[in-house]
């Protein structure tokens, strides 16, 4: 009963204000990864609140605001058809042209916005690789999922979902040191 009115909320939302309405998504699901790993990752007792203002900052803008656009982008770009042959390059555009410079811009943002010590080049230098590969081994079925299946309006909830151990991975990896991760 509770999902369902929450639901319809967000349907509602979605035709209402589908802009306000992705951006909130975005914002809830970026904290929500944020604190999964201060909390449960990280083990850390106390939350760092600015980290966690930046991280939902940052899935406000970028996760539910440009991801509204972008999505509509590709449909405008390669039709709204949900084939193969759409979603194939909707992915390619998306994983080859979006997520390596918008990984490097998360990376950045999540280390600016703490208090790391280490210049944040140092953080890109080191740990951008293996954070893009990370990406690419969940994006790309996440994202044909997306583009193959999911109708636009829905993409950015979608995405949003997946976001949760996203924004966790992600967070964890911007503000801790991947030393011992190698993907390759």
């Amino acid at each position: 009963m509770i999902i369902r009115s929450l639901w319809n909320l967000y349907l509602g939302g979605l035709e209402k204000h589908p802009i306000k309405t992705k951006m909130a998504t975005g914002m809830v699901i970026t904290s929500a990864g944020d604190l999964i790993a201060q909390k449960l990752v990280e083990g850390n007792d106390d939350v760092d609140f600015k980290r966690l203002l930046n991280m939902a900052i940052y899935g406000c803008v970028v996760a539910g605001g440009v991801g509204h656009y972008w999505y509509k982008g590709l449909d405008a770009a390669f039709g709204s058809k949900m084939n193969l042959r759409s979603t194939l390059k909707k992915m390619s555009v998306d994983l080859l042209l979006f997520a390596p410079p918008e990984t490097a811009f998360f990376m950045a943002w999540a280390h600016l916005g703490s208090d790391q010590k280490e210049p944040v080049m140092e953080k890109l230098k080191k740990d951008y690789k293996n954070v893009l590969i990370a990406d690419y081994l969940l994006w790309v079925p996440t994202q044909f999922i997306n583009f193959c299946i999911v109708p636009e309006r829905h993409r950015v909830l979608f995405q949003s979902v997946i976001m949760v151990f996203w924004s966790t991975f992600i967070s964890f990896a911007s503000h801790n040191s991947l030393d011992n991760l190698n993907f390759l």
